[in-house]
């Protein structure tokens, strides 16, 4: 739904914004390229369930391969679509023609910044499963759950506290 009383504003790309935006593009090329370069080598099955401790714990077919691929492409053009309307998102502030550009820059970031850290896990996490099939080791590793949230929700702080912040 679109905010009828917030001001609409062209927003300038800095140069951290095109290395966000690089980066993101960059880990998709990568969820994309590793599931070709080694799908040929593959066994049947794939590990496609990780516990907690980054474990394998479920298995399913050598189609799996291209379940994040998918996903991700789909979450990059729905992230990259909304981080061009900031205008509608939630703030935890009244925005004002003061305020909008300011605003409007931290939304779009962190949007831009999740989709990067989401992108970057999908990618990890199919590198993962690669290696796991080859026998190179064995799932995702105890410390990737715990920093995957750490970061993602660090980001979502960093901003929120960004925005709130800024006068």
């Amino acid at each position: 739904m679109m905010k009828k009383d917030r001001p609409i504003v062209e927003l300038r790309k800095s140069k951290f914004d095109f290395i966000l935006e690089l980066l993101g593009v960059l880990f998709l090329i990568i969820l994309i390229i590793l599931p070709a370069w080694y799908y040929s080598s593959l066994p049947d099955t794939l590990p496609s369930h990780f516990n907690a401790k980054g474990e394998p714990d479920g298995f399913s077919g050598k189609w799996i391969i291209w379940l994040l691929p998918v996903i991700g492409t789909i979450m990059y053009l729905g992230f990259r679509k909304l981080a061009r309307i900031p205008n509608t998102y939630n703030y935890p502030m009244k925005i004002t023609k003061e305020n909008a550009e300011s605003a409007y820059q931290n939304g779009s970031r962190m949007i831009t910044s999740m989709s990067v850290i989401i992108l970057g896990a999908f990618s990890y996490i199919n590198y993962s499963i690669i290696r796991s099939a080859q026998g190179g080791f064995e799932g995702l590793g105890k410390q990737f759950l715990p920093l995957f949230i750490c970061i993602l929700f660090g980001a979502i702080f960093y901003y929120t506290y960004k925005t709130i912040s800024t006068k």
